[in-house]
């Protein structure tokens, strides 16, 4: 690829997990939808049916938003992101994120595992808050084309951080 002031690899990890976590998330959804047309299964795949939404919302969705956004709001503005090293501290916080949840929805419920939920959510959103504060920041440049999107990625990133505090 050009060495272009407007090309950043900080999408690759993003998408490529959310592609990753899609395909896990869609397995699982698989085997829970055999297990409603009646063919027995282990019960350790009873027990992980609820990893199907956190993959499929929690990880691939939220990761390809974040990743998507990484890669198109520099290109559209022909300028650096504000920081690469805080996108990728944003990645590794939502996947840290994911990864308590999940094994949060595995164990058993008790008080410790009530506060690996908070803990789980409290890095999601942080890594949300980052994302948002270097689109925002990215925001300030006016495209030459497209002007009417700044309005809807500002609305998706806001509703994307609603969306995890009332969660």
């Amino acid at each position: 690829m050009p060495n272009n002031l407007n090309y950043s690899h900080i999408s690759k990890p993003f998408i490529i997990t959310a592609v990753i976590l899609a395909f896990i998330g869609s397995s699982i959804g698989s085997l829970w939808m055999m297990s409603f047309f009646g063919i027995a299964l282990p019960q350790f795949f009873h027990n992980s049916f609820q990893l199907h939404k956190t993959l499929q919302i929690d990880g691939f969705l939220i990761l390809l938003i974040m990743g998507i956004g990484y890669m198109i709001i520099p290109r559209f503005r022909n300028i650096p992101l504000a920081s690469t090293n805080l996108a990728y501290l944003s990645f590794v916080l939502v996947l840290c994120s994911i990864t308590i949840y999940a094994i949060h929805q595995i164990l058993p419920i008790t008080e410790n595992n009530n506060n690996l939920l908070k803990w789980s959510n409290l890095l999601r959103l942080t890594g949300i808050i980052i994302f948002a504060i270097i689109v925002f920041l990215a925001l300030r440049v006016r495209p030459k084309l497209l002007r009417l999107s700044d309005y809807f990625i500002a609305l998706s990133i806001i509703t994307l951080i609603i969306i995890n505090i009332v969660q």
